[in-house]
């Protein structure tokens, strides 16, 4: 709309003819964010140019509530997350020289917003992005963080340093931070969040536009999280300067296979969209820590184990066993049979790794020899092959010569 009035427009699921319309004002940016739930159509209204941010609750073609917390800037709006237990998250990122706080509401009460955190870093953007896990727990994005950066660092500051990593905080129903997950340098984890493989299933996606996976620059991609805001793997993008991961829409089961499928959405410099549907299903999204999605077009970047053991699914080493497995196991059927069977019983095993330093380091010992010949393979193929020939030449002749029976004495 004019001056960035922003409008809502409601059309027939029939023809798509426009039955209302309900224009917003000005700089109130309207319809930048929806959230449906039954009957109830909660619509943000972040607002631009100092504009305090709101929220209107739609129900059928009439507004029934508004909210606001009435600070200029303060993007009250630009994202919404209904919890478990009813009351509605709403971020505004750009409170308190954007360090970002969320809000939360009872859309049942009279009241107005109460604050249940806020960021503690200027320009962090905590509430640039919401997500409902379990329990009124909330996943709360902060594509600003800047781990390098003191608490409080003013934007000015920023001069010379990479780009934000980003992050991910879990809350708790009262606003306590339960954990966080921070990107790398220049990656803006956290600008986007959404549930994969139902609500309930208390596994995530966390977008990352500004990664750079495979030396592909800004190619983006998402993170996959679990309850405890644990990174299982990473999805990355495949197009350079695509920024996949800038939004993740969750949808349907499109195709009636009972997987459940997400969208991830780029942008190229020029406005170009790019785009990555993603299908979950209840075995590949595991709250105890199975994750995974099947990406059309791209690799699946599960390796839970190794992933657990060196810290980040994104680790040099952690790649390579991915590049050796799909070049080596997914192109034929045992292969591939060895690789789900590795997916459904290496999870929970991965995730008490992950939570003991000694077995962390006793599990990097062990890998290192399957990373050796991992890189060996995909380096030099045919001394792998040379090698791997006169193993089992030699594995052969010793099992051989250790089921020969020895010969008798001769005796004169």
């Amino acid at each position: 709309g004019e001056g960035g009035a922003g409008a809502l427009l409601f059309l027939s699921g029939r023809d798509f003819a426009e039955l209302g319309r309900l224009e917003g004002g000005m700089n109130e940016r309207l319809g930048t964010t929806l959230l449906g739930s039954g009957g109830r159509l909660f619509v943000g209204a972040p607002g631009t140019g100092g504009t305090p941010g709101s929220v209107l609750l739609m129900e059928g073609l009439g507004e029934t509530g508004r909210w606001s917390a009435d600070a200029p800037g303060d993007g009250f709006g630009t994202a919404l997350a209904l919890r478990s237990d009813g009351l509605l998250a709403v971020g505004a990122p750009g409170t308190g020289d954007g360090a970002g706080a969320v809000y939360r509401l009872d859309p049942a009460a009279a009241g107005g917003p109460s604050l249940l955190a806020t960021g503690d870093q200027d320009g962090a953007g905590l509430g640039s992005a919401l997500a409902a896990g379990p329990g009124g727990r909330l996943l709360a994005g902060a594509p600003g963080y800047r781990p390098e950066a003191a608490p409080r660092l003013a934007r000015a500051a920023h001069t010379g340093l990479p780009g934000p990593a980003g992050a991910v905080v879990l809350l708790d129903a009262k606003g306590k931070v339960l954990a966080r997950v921070e990107g790398k340098p220049g990656e803006r984890l956290g600008s986007a969040l959404a549930p994969v493989g139902g609500q309930g299933a208390g596994v995530f996606l966390a977008g990352a536009p500004g990664a750079s996976p495979d030396g592909l620059p800004g190619a983006g991609g998402a993170y996959l999280l679990n309850a405890e805001a644990r990174a299982l793997s990473f999805i990355p993008g495949d197009v350079e300067g695509g920024r996949l991961g800038s939004e993740v829409l969750p949808g349907p089961d499109i195709d009636g296979d009972g997987m459940s499928a997400v969208v991830l959405v780029g942008k190229m410099a020029d406005g170009a969209p790019v785009t990555r549907i993603l299908e979950f299903g209840a075995e590949s999204t595991q709250a105890d820590g199975g994750g995974g999605g099947n990406a059309a077009g791209g690799s699946d970047s599960r390796c839970f184990i190794a992933t657990a053991a060196w810290g980040s699914p994104q680790a040099p080493y952690v790649a390579l066993l991915r590049q050796f497995r799909d070049r080596y196991l997914l192109t034929h059927a045992p292969g591939r049979a060895m690789v789900e069977a590795y997916y459904r019983w290496s999870p929970p095993l991965a995730n008490w790794i992950a939570d003991h330093e000694a077995a962390r380091a006793v599990v990097r010992l062990a890998l290192w020899p399957v990373v050796g010949a991992a890189w060996l393979a995909l380096s030099h193929p045919i001394l792998a092959l040379i090698l791997l020939t006169g193993l089992f030449v030699m594995t052969g002749w010793w099992w051989r010569r250790r089921r020969t029976p020895a010969a008798a004495p001769w005796n004169a």
